[in-house]
Formats: structure tokens, C-alpha cells, sequence
């Protein structure tokens, strides 16, 4: 599955390829996931318009469909 990666700050996101977990642990729910959009949110993310982000890399597009 493809995903958009924000590996730094101020620079572009890297589109690639990811594995999906072989299992889930108690409580955990895999979604199939069509389409993701990137919200306001995660532009100022990306901008770092609140300051340095901690938890980089990370995945963007919680806007599912």
C-alpha cells in the first residue's frame, strides 16, 4: 500500500510503498482505506507552523475515504 511520509520537516512528503501488519493485537481494527486526504492540520504540520515535530518519520492522511 502506498503512503505519505513526512521523514522532515519543510520538505516534501515521500510517496512509497509500506506492509501492512500480518496481525493485529487485541482491540486493533485494520480499515481498508481508499483515498486519504491531507488536512489543514497536517500542512501546518508539515510547515512545522507549531514548531519542531518530535515523532518523525511518520505517516500523513487521516482524511479517509
Amino acid at each position: 500500500m502506498k503512503a505519505a511520509i513526512l521523514a522532515e520537516s519543510k520538505q516534501p512528503l515521500i510517496v512509497d510503498d509500506i506492509t501492512l501488519p500480518d496481525n493485529l493485537e487485541f482491540g486493533q481494527v485494520l480499515v481498508d482505506i481508499h483515498y486519504s486526504g491531507i488536512c489543514g492540520a497536517q500542512i501546518n504540520e508539515i510547515d512545522a507552523a507549531k514548531g519542531p515535530d518530535k515523532f518523525l518519520p511518520h505517516l500523513l492522511g487521516h482524511e479517509g475515504s
